[in-house]
């Protein structure tokens, strides 16, 4: 090392007499003459020292150069130690010069060395350096991390070693082609410390996540259960607008009502996607589009689940828009016509349509609307003596309370 030091004080005393294009050849002739890799490694390390004017070049013919060695290096164990710090060196020199031209070789980094540590430097580089054509290389890397959680525990934390590596990257680019990766590392089977980072990452990639989560939510390729974690994550967020978490809720809420299953724990997934949607539409609103209604009264009409159907009453009174007071008009006439058929006391209602009623009368007496329609609903509830005397005295005060 003290030799080494030598020959770079001696071809640095005159380097006022080099042009910027000598000082690559000085380096590249002093790493030449150095005998082993670790004596190519304490190059580098004088290179890094002497803050190069034009690191890119220099360190981007260095990692060709690793790269073309490593094959032929002895698998003595210092040999390799030297080759991935000399990798892991060159990756933060080419990250911090921004040294595009040099992508293609980091890339091959990650896939020539086993090392998780060197892979994860030459993520960070390809990131760092804006180097955007890896992109979706390094998605596609985080992605199949994602996907094949190792069994070995050693082998899990080489992934992990990596997976922060490509999240570390994925957020240098700031492109939404890695929200996805990242966010699913983010709920993943990682340790907290990949989670964290992933979490931290997310918000520098994207200020806001409704864009993200309504590509899992409209996706075919992702299953109910991780559609249903999006739309949570959605509705936790910090940093979601109103107006995303409702566009989130309404499309969850469409999505909940496109598929049929026989698969009870599906069904399952799928009503509680569409509970927490009803929930988030009356938190946040939703536009007054006929699409919203339609799926708010498939929840409404075909639910076997009692608090669903409640949920959906609860929506149409937050929403009180016409379209809503005139479906919550319908369901009250539909109701009061099932009493009507009947031939004794109480309208032979089942427990589930006597809660409906007494929950759709005060929805629709909230909403203000005072057409003619509501008006007829509410009188044909309060002069049906087949009604039992709570349903009717709750059509006559919510008669009063609209001014009828």
């Amino acid at each position: 090392m003290k030799r080494l030091s030598l020959l770079v004080f001696v071809f640095f005393a005159g380097m006022a007499l080099f042009a910027q294009s000598d000082e690559f050849k000085v380096w590249t002739h002093l790493y030449n003459e150095a005998e082993s890799i670790t004596n190519r490694l304490g190059v580098l390390n004088e290179a890094k020292a002497n803050n190069l004017s034009e690191p890119g070049e220099f360190f981007a013919w260095a990692l060709d150069r690793v790269l073309a060695e490593r094959p032929r290096l002895t698998r003595r164990a210092t040999d390799m130690d030297a080759a991935n710090a000399c990798t892991r060196l060159i990756s933060k020199e080419l990250g911090d010069a921004k040294y595009a031209a040099a992508g293609p070789s980091l890339w091959r980094a990650v896939g020539a060395f086993s090392d998780s540590l060197v892979k994860a430097d030459a993520l960070v580089a390809l990131g760092r350096g804006g180097m955007t054509t890896y992109i979706p290389h390094v998605a596609r890397l985080l992605t199949t991390l994602n996907e094949d959680p190792p069994q070995d525990r050693g082998k899990q934390l080489e992934n992990e070693n990596v997976a922060v590596g490509a999240i570390l990257s994925l957020e240098q680019f700031k492109d939404m082609e890695g929200y996805l990766p990242v966010y699913f590392a983010s709920t993943g089977w990682y340790n907290a410390r990949v989670k964290n980072q992933a979490r931290a990452s997310l918000a520098v990639i994207a200020d806001d996540p409704t864009e993200g989560m309504l590509k899992v939510i409209r996706s075919p390729g992702y299953n109910y259960a991780i559609k249903l974690q999006a739309l949570q994550s959605e509705q936790d967020s910090q940093v979601a607008s109103e107006e995303g978490k409702s566009s989130v809720a309404v499309a969850a809420l469409e999505e909940g009502w496109k598929e049929v299953t026989e698969v009870s724990r599906y069904q399952t997934e799928l009503a509680s996607m569409r509970k927490l949607a009803i929930n988030m539409i009356s938190s946040y609103g939703a536009p007054d589009e006929p699409g919203v209604y339609a799926a708010l009264g498939q929840s409404f009409n075909e639910s076997t689940d009692l608090t669903e159907r409640l949920d959906a009453i609860a929506a149409f009174k937050v929403l009180s828009t016409e379209s809503a007071a005139r479906f919550l008009t319908s369901s009250i006439r539909a109701i009061n016509e099932t009493i009507l058929d009947s031939n004794r006391e109480g309208g032979g209602l089942t427990a589930m349509d006597r809660q409906l009623i007494l929950a759709l009368i005060p929805a629709l007496g909230a909403t203000g609307n005072k057409s003619n329609e509501t008006r007829l609903a509410l009188q044909a509830v309060a002069n049906n003596t087949l009604a039992t005397d709570p349903i009717r005295e709750l059509a006559r005060t919510n008669l009063r309370s609209l001014g009828f």
